[in-house]
């Protein structure tokens, strides 16, 4: 029965069939029944009223043909009940689809509505600097007090990036995403560059320092032969997820990967992993199967290459956007094949050697937590709120009281093609990974969560239990998923 509820749920073929085999079941009962009400209805109506007479004229013989009048018009009305109970339910998963479409299109436009007043402000704030330094070169001509004022150009504060708790995840058109988008690893210098001015200010909110401009292009164009020889170290790795204490018994739209292993080098053996989470949008069947999808995608891509013998580092990261892109695809290509739109966040790492490499799409996290540095979230979060806390127009502790905190501008299946954030890190003995979809971040803040890693290093699969627990224990109002990935010194 589950199969076919499940087949039912996915294939548009099969809903057309139910609905084709109902209708033939239909037909068929009116034509053998003599058409409705059946005629054993109409004569067991008629016989009934004489039913006192019969027994007087005719004794209790009477009583075996009733009955089997009876029992046939009993199984009639079953078979009519079962057939009009199975049309009403087809009916209501239709009406059901129909509204979450209907309600999906509309949480699109109404983010478009906030992207486009997000831009006009922006826009206006553009203008009004322009115009401020205009006078403020006119000035600068005048006294050394009109110069000193054209210095005092107004800046932008960054904080550190949060993101809001949301019952049901939404996605914003790909326009908002384009104004959404952080350079990846390519462009990676042109974008610190241009927040240089900015590193001081993001260095107090971030647990672990930001390197300086010069100290970033060193490391970028070092030769990775010029690196001094890593320290060994082997991945421990402990997953989890629960659907939550708010969505319990209905199914976990997060979907999870965790591959480990070893890789044999010229250097001797290298940790080796795929650590993926997903969190799936679109009602409940739905965002189980895009995340299950985005899962057995990325991984098919992924996973062959790893085992290769010759695999080497320096084509993890194409590997991972790859990947992902397939990802993006396989959920992309599902919502044509089928009437309702689906999608799912993404936050993937791939360990290689002492590198992790990391993408990410939604607002699913991936954390590094390194001893004496603390907790730092290391993807970024492509929501509406996360970006109105990066420009300064709301700060962090406002996200989850937001109206639109629910609301994210980039998701896999909504296009052919996604835009990726990509990262890279260098691990180290002791450094703990943390991926975990919004239903973790949400209900336990980032101090707890740091908190609760230090407390059980390098016991990753205790520490996915209590950051499980802990989300149950503040609410649980979504599916909650983690994968910790632990690295201890041999």
């Amino acid at each position: 029965m589950e199969i076919l509820q499940e087949a039912y749920r996915n294939s548009l073929w099969v809903r057309r069939g139910a609905w084709v085999a109902l209708m033939i079941c239909a037909l068929a009962l009116l034509l053998f029944t003599g058409g409705f009400p059946p005629w054993s209805w109409r004569l067991l109506f008629a016989v009934v009223p004489t039913l006192p007479i019969l027994l007087a004229t005719k004794g209790l013989g009477v009583l075996f043909p009733f009955f089997g009048l009876l029992s046939l018009s009993l199984t009639l009305l079953i078979l009519w009940v079962s057939i009009v109970t199975a049309a009403l339910k087809i009916a209501q998963s239709w009406w059901q689809e129909r509204q979450e479409r209907t309600l999906f299109a509309q949480d699109i436009q109404d983010a478009e509505e906030l992207a486009e007043q997000m831009i006009e402000q922006e826009q206006q704030q553009t203008q009004a600097m322009e115009r401020v330094q205009d006078r403020a070169g006119l000035y600068s001509t005048g006294t050394a007090g009109h110069a000193a004022f054209a210095t005092a150009t107004p800046t932008r504060s960054f904080s550190a990036v949060a993101t809001p708790a949301r019952p049901h995840l939404q996605v914003v058109p790909p326009m908002v995403a384009q104004r959404g988008t952080r350079a990846n690893t390519d462009n990676v210098d042109e974008q610190m560059t241009q927040e240089d001015g900015l590193s001081e200010e993001i260095a107090m909110h971030d647990t672990i320092p930001v390197p300086s401009q010069a100290q970033r292009q060193a490391t970028r164009h070092r030769p990775l032969q010029e690196n001094t020889e890593p320290e060994v170290f082997r991945l421990v790795v402990g997953a989890g997820s629960d659907a939550g204490v708010v969505r319990s018994g209905t199914p976990n739209e997060d979907s999870l990967l965790a591959l480990q292993g070893m890789h044999l080098t010229n250097q001797g053996l290298l940790p080796l992993g795929l650590f993926v989470v997903a969190d799936g949008m679109g009602g409940h069947a739905n965002g189980r199967e895009a995340s299950r999808l985005a899962i057995q995608a990325i991984s098919d891509v992924v996973a062959p290459v790893l085992l290769r013998p010759n695999a080497e580092a320096e084509l993890c990261a194409e590997l991972l956007k790859d990947g992902a892109q397939r990802a993006n695809l396989a959920v992309y290509q599902r919502n044509h094949q089928q009437e309702h739109m689906m999608g799912t966040t993404l936050t993937t790492a791939l360990v290689f050697g002492t590198s992790a490499y990391i993408a990410n799409v939604g607002d699913s996290r991936t954390y590094l937590y390194r001893p004496g540095k603390g907790l730092k979230q290391i993807s970024r979060d492509h929501s509406i709120v996360a970006r109105l806390v990066e420009r300064g127009i709301i700060t962090p502790d406002e996200i989850y009281s937001h109206p639109k905190r629910n609301q994210i501008y980039r998701c896999l299946g909504e296009h052919s093609m996604v835009e990726l954030d990509t990262f890279q890190v260098t691990l180290q003995p002791e450094d703990v990974l943390v991926l975990c979809s919004d239903g973790l971040w949400e209900m336990v803040h980032d101090s707890v969560i740091e908190k609760i890693i230090r407390s059980s290093t390098p016991h990753a699969s205790q520490i996915s239990a209590m950051l499980i627990q802990a989300a149950l224990n503040n609410g649980g109002a979504d599916n909650v998923s983690v994968v910790v990935v632990c690295a201890t010194g041999e």
